[in-house]
């Protein structure tokens, strides 16, 4: 089932998936080309750790395509490669064993590891990381205070800038990741219900708004379920506003655990909550209603015990419009409450039961 959390989880961990595929192969060839550009000079930094980026970056971009979910370690093996060649090429350079070209490539180079350690690392594990690269960069400096005499003047201005632009560099991708932070939490506060976690109402009829057009468009099928707790007015009398609260926060981890992935849940008002199914017709409708219903009879809420549902299904028709849809199923849910509570009303009643529903655990308490 979508989740609002997931959903924003999942898209940063998409773009830093393509970013660290496009990193890797970037490296690759630019570790190809380096080498083959300075293959005549004679130096260890080319003759040894070019070749060996060269290896370890094709290696873990063909990991990272053929097992995306190495992804999380794969960015650790990139991160330490890479640092370490560019702390091999500082001290190469304070040492006068590398040409100055290179340094002028590499220092374009080392700044920009910050920016990547603050998009493939959440902020407070990404500020350590990126102060820690540049303590180190500062530490071979200072080891190297007594080689500064025989650099040039002009090396000595690149050396300046380089260090320059790491502190900037730092100082912009926090302020960026800052920005990043505040409107993950923005877009969570406008779009989920506080108490259940779920979407909003003004979510999930933007979301509606869009299944529905994809499915005019390409002639789809889209069903909507409207469940509401059965006398959870007279459960919030009897045992007060935060028992009323658990269970409200318990229903919505049923459906978050027990919809098909596709669906999309939020709590429409109150005790009230909507299901979104793409590409289900009435009868697969009718269905996951029903598995709800028997997921909530094995939960035993305390001091409550358990707690039935009434639903409300509609399917989308040729001349529906979005208030029309939520109006059938709205209807449907006030059938299923004046039928006596605890059942799934579809908006046709020729749909039979079949009784095949998934096993479920034995009851537990929430």
């Amino acid at each position: 089932m979508r989740h609002l959390h997931v959903d924003l989880d999942k898209q940063f961990e998409q773009l830093e998936l393509q970013l660290m595929r496009a990193t890797l192969g970037i490296a690759a060839l630019g570790s190809t080309a380096a080498y083959w550009v300075s293959i005549s000079q004679y130096s260890w930094l080319y003759h040894v750790t070019l070749p060996f980026l060269l290896t370890a970056w094709l290696v873990l971009s063909l990991v990272v395509w053929q097992a995306p979910r190495t992804y999380p370690v794969v960015k650790h093996f990139y991160l330490g490669t890479t640092a370490l060649y560019l702390l091999l090429c500082l001290n190469g350079f304070f040492e006068q064993s590398t040409a100055q070209p290179l340094f002028l490539a590499f220092s374009l180079w080392f700044p920009v590891q910050y920016m990547v350690i603050y998009v493939l690392y959440p902020s407070h594990l990404a500020h350590r990381l990126a102060l820690g690269l540049l303590v180190v960069s500062l530490c071979s400096l200072v080891v190297h205070l007594g080689d500064l005499a025989k650099i040039d003047p002009t090396q000595l201005a690149w050396l300046i800038h380089f260090y320059v632009a790491s502190v900037v560099t730092i100082m912009m991708s926090r302020y960026v990741i800052l920005i990043k932070d505040k409107y993950v939490l923005a877009y969570r506060e406008a779009n989920s219900d506080a108490l259940t976690g779920l979407y909003n109402r003004r979510y999930l009829e933007d979301q509606l708004n869009e299944v529905v057009t994809f499915a005019v468009r390409y002639d789809k099928t889209v069903s909507v379920l409207l469940l509401d707790l059965d006398h959870f007015k007279q459960i919030n009398d009897l045992f007060g506003h935060a028992t009323g609260d658990i269970i409200l926060k318990g229903f919505a981890e049923v459906l978050h655990l027990h919809l098909p992935k596709n669906a999309i849940a939020g709590r429409w008002g109150g005790e009230e909550f909507m299901v979104i199914l793409p590409d289900m017709d009435m009868h697969r409708a009718w269905q996951v209603a029903e598995f709800i219903h028997v997921v909530m009879r094995t939960i035993k809420f305390k001091k409550v015990g358990s707690v039935t549902i009434s639903v409300g299904v509609s399917e989308l028709a040729s001349l529906d419009s979005i208030q029309t849809l939520i109006q059938r199923a709205d209807q449907a849910l006030y059938q299923a409450k004046g039928a006596g509570r605890n059942k799934t009303m579809p908006q046709l009643q020729d749909i039979p039961k079949s009784g095949q529903y998934p096993q479920v655990k034995a009851a537990k308490s929430l």
